[in-house]
């Protein structure tokens, strides 16, 4: 698993996956998550989100940089392709994503990993770096 990234890590699922724990909770987006609407109720049954998940970007923001119910200090989101595939929403999910990473970067009690294809480095890499 490579992580030049420092938000992100890249790799194939299993490699991604590899080494993980019993206690880890690993959630796995599948392929062709092509809607907003479509990827908020993956990620929230991928990451069991409370019931009170209101289905927006903000809502997504406040469970990603909390996830106080899930009992796995480590916590791995892998996606099989980059979601929202030529979509005004994909720069925005990728800003939300890195920005929750960031809060969690100093957290001793929890890691939280977010995996992409290695086919989606440049992609995300652009998408990010013109959000700059």
């Amino acid at each position: 698993m490579a992580d030049v990234d420092p938000t992100f890590v890249y790799g194939d699922a299993a490699a991604l996956t590899a080494g993980h724990g019993p206690s880890d909770h690993v959630a796995r987006l599948p392929r062709g998550l092509r809607g907003k609407t479509e990827l908020l109720a993956a990620l929230a049954g991928a990451l069991s989100f409370p019931e009170y998940f209101g289905d927006n970007w903000d809502a997504l923001s406040d469970c990603m940089t909390d996830l106080s119910w899930l009992p796995a200090k480590r916590v791995l989101l892998v996606h099989a392709d980059l979601p929202l595939w030529r979509n005004d929403d994909q720069r925005t999910y990728l800003e939300l994503l890195r920005d929750a990473l960031q809060s969690w970067a100093d957290d001793a009690e929890r890691d939280v990993v977010i995996g992409f294809a290695e086919a989606d480095r440049a992609e995300i890499e652009r998408l990010l770096g013109d959000a700059s």
